[in-house]
């Protein structure tokens, strides 16, 4: 009967080192937030990024002409606030993805962690809309997303025909969330990466403006001691374990 219950005490003390492991290691890789633009400070520049991390501004390539209005402005309804990026006019796109990467109409953008630290991604989201000036002409328009460590690949396209007037707010149906966590390419990073965002349109439009907002990476940026702990608890629980099943038989 005391054997019984100094073993029941034993398995018991391996089952609450396993479960406090597993919240440890649970908390270290938590997806949060790890940069946003949201534009509303008139400006191309990250507003949140991460602790451990650098974030890039939301820059336009070189194939947009000065008249293309891909600055920031408030004249017209964004989402949650007035700011939004005004990216491409109907002359700026183009009816397929090589055809817009070809001619440098895009957006990039990126983010580094800090020496000691280990990224992993876990999402991207965006709206996306175009307005009905015009009106819009170009049938589905396609926003596709692309990084630096995938290379040529497409990470993820977000097609729509929907046209949205300025006076109106774009809701939860405009938004674009790109899950990452399935991408090995983006896991354990220790230097920059970077993020290419395009469109193109089934037609070719004679009018319209295409427009992005609330732009969002999440994931986890691990510390290098946190990475040391998470490999103790891991070597821990398997002792543990392995020393469970030894008394066992």
């Amino acid at each position: 009967m005391i054997t019984r219950y100094i073993t029941h005490i034993k398995l018991h003390r391996v089952s609450l080192t396993a479960s406090a492991c597993f919240l440890f290691c649970a908390f270290q890789v938590n997806a949060v937030s790890l940069a946003t633009w949201t534009f509303d400070d008139g400006t191309n520049d990250p507003t949140t990024v991460s602790s451990g991390l650098e974030a890039s501004s939301f820059s336009p390539s070189v194939g947009f002409p000065p008249a293309a209005g891909f600055a920031i402005t408030n004249a017209v309804k964004g989402v949650v606030d007035p700011g939004y990026v005004n990216a491409w006019q109907a002359d700026d796109m183009f009816t397929s993805e090589a055809e817009a990467i070809d001619s440098d109409t895009f957006f990039t953008f990126s983010v580094t962690p800090e020496e000691g630290t280990t990224l992993n991604l876990s999402e991207l989201s965006f709206y996306a809309w175009v307005s009905t000036a015009g009106p819009y002409n170009g049938g589905n328009y396609n926003f596709f997303v692309r990084s630096s460590e995938t290379g040529a690949s497409t990470l993820g396209t977000y097609s729509s025909s929907a046209a949205i007037a300025s006076s109106v707010q774009p809701t939860g149906s405009n938004q674009f969330v790109l899950d990452l966590s399935g991408t090995p390419e983006l896991q354990g990073l220790t230097g920059t990466v970077s993020f290419t965002v395009g469109v193109y349109t089934d037609n070719k439009p004679t009018n319209g403006f295409m427009r992005l907002d609330q732009v969002e990476v999440s994931g986890a940026a691990i510390p290098e001691s946190a990475s040391f702990g998470l490999v103790a608890c891991v070597l821990a629980l398997s002792l543990g374990l392995k020393r469970r099943n030894h008394r066992s038989s």
